[in-house]
């Protein structure tokens, strides 16, 4: 084959160039080189992941931006909690400023307990029927006598005391009670999600309670709040995510004043001539004050419904006049309120059904950013309610976790307590002898046995831990 010499094109030849001139040689390309498939995939994949990670980096960034700014206003309520006085932190009340607030509770007390004997009598209670409450009402009466009356004189205080794990798995219950000159202090604690909490209370008051006393001069108002909030900052310091109710009892030797501190729904009570004065007021989401601060912090109405039920930002006045939830009109149990989930169809109710109490680091305070889409805030508060009665010669006064007053009427309790103190009845001679008003109580709450003062096939039956503490007072006569 002969070989051809190509010419280059004539527009692109110098002048001087002539058409005899030689022709240049063109270089020959090299061939290219086609690529495999499987390098162009890996490629298509390293830039794929290259992507997805610095996606993934934006977003991490970003997540732990948004959770900088959740953790701050966190961190903001949580001051709150340390630092509000309506949420738990001490006020630092003169004495003369906080006893009129003790006697202003004292009644308050008594009427809630008038309120909730009523529809207790109308509604019954979970797993009791109304008329288990029979004579509640009946069995309360007007402790303006205690309230108002001067003290009488030195006494002294015989305690007794019985707790029982009754059907639970587990104790969460913790009680104690310590006497010295100045007089006798009660504490009962109620714990929930294990007994961490709960113990750790009884630790903290047991040692620092009349130390607190010293300290506040002798002003108990103050010595209770400053002691409740140290054990309050102490327990969420101290990683437990469980928490406890709490009612705490102080006896003054001196002058019979008897001072009474409640968390949540513990409970305290006096037995004087055959009937009963309530001494603290329990906190659950059915007290309007109570189911608006949980309103705030997660825009669910738990119990208030109706026509402006979906409007957010309402005000005290505009959120009281809301009306009850049909449900909750129609059976009325404060025990099913839980927030911040309250309970739905098909699904057992979540949170917690008290308002008040010590510890709960997870339900304390809900985050923004929260599920409900709602601004969040503090939910649970561990502010105390205090009371101040005088007591006299022989007046007997009980202390109790939630499981002693959830099935048993005030009614049984007088029964219980009533022959010990009217020691002339052949009655009475038993009670005497056994000598533990508490423990009777703790024993009837769990019996199982037929009910005979309200009727067949009513059971008390508790289905819970159960705690009673009975401290009597005895008039100490001046010697001749």
């Amino acid at each position: 084959m002969r070989r051809q010499t190509l010419q280059p094109p004539k527009q692109l030849l110098s002048p001087s160039q002539s058409a005899s001139a030689p022709a240049l040689p063109i270089k020959p390309q090299p061939a290219t080189q086609a690529v495999p498939p499987s390098k162009t995939a890996e490629s298509a994949a390293e830039a794929k992941k290259k992507a997805s990670e610095e996606f993934w980096a934006r977003h991490e960034a970003e997540k732990r931006q948004e959770e900088a700014v959740v953790q701050a206003v966190y961190e903001e309520d949580e001051k709150l909690l340390f630092t509000d006085t309506r949420y738990g932190a001490p006020r630092y009340l003169t004495e003369e400023v906080a006893l009129r607030k003790m006697q202003k509770n004292a009644v308050k007390a008594v009427r809630e307990a008038s309120e909730e004997a009523v529809r207790r009598e109308k509604h019954g209670t979970p797993g009791l029927f109304a008329s288990h409450w029979e004579g509640e009402l009946k069995s309360i009466i007007d402790g303006s006598s205690a309230i108002d009356s001067k003290a009488t004189g030195p006494m002294e205080f015989e305690v007794s005391s019985y707790a029982a794990q009754g059907p639970r798995t587990a104790m969460e219950d913790v009680h104690f009670s310590i006497t010295e000159k100045r007089g006798t202090f009660v504490v009962v604690c109620d714990g929930h999600g294990s007994d961490k909490s709960a113990q750790l209370y009884a630790k903290m008051a047991s040692e620092q309670f009349f130390a607190t006393l010293d300290k506040v001069k002798g002003n108990v108002h103050q010595a209770f709040e400053e002691l409740n909030h140290d054990i309050f900052k102490a327990t969420l310091k101290h990683g437990t995510r469980s928490g406890n109710t709490a009612v705490m009892g102080f006896f003054d030797q001196a002058t019979g004043h008897l001072d009474t501190a409640s968390l949540g729904d513990a409970e305290a009570f006096l037995v004087r001539k055959g009937a009963i004065v309530p001494l603290t007021c329990t906190r659950d989401w059915s007290h309007l004050k109570e189911n608006y601060r949980g309103y705030q912090a997660t825009d669910i109405f738990s119990i208030k419904h109706g026509e402006d039920g979906e409007k957010q930002n309402l005000s005290f006045e505009q959120f009281a006049k809301l009306p009850p939830d049909r449900e909750y009109q129609r059976n009325p149990q404060p025990k099913y309120l839980r927030y911040p989930s309250p309970p739905k169809p098909g699904r057992s109710p979540r949170g917690l059904n008290i308002s008040r109490s010590n510890g709960d680091k997870d339900d304390a305070i809900v985050k923004k950013g929260n599920p409900y889409g709602a601004p969040g805030g503090v939910i649970i508060s561990h502010k105390l309610k205090i009371h101040r009665i005088q007591l006299e010669d022989d007046d007997e006064v009980g202390f109790a976790s939630d499981g002693l007053r959830d099935y048993v009427p005030f009614k049984r309790i007088v029964e219980v307590v009533k022959p010990i103190q009217a020691k002339k009845s052949e009655e009475s001679k038993e009670h005497v002898a056994e000598g533990n008003a508490a423990k009777r109580l703790v024993d009837l709450s769990l019996s199982i046995q037929k009910d005979k003062g309200f009727g067949p096939s009513h059971y008390c039956n508790a289905g819970d831990n159960v705690t009673a503490v009975v401290v009597k007072a005895k008039l100490v006569k001046a010697k001749a």
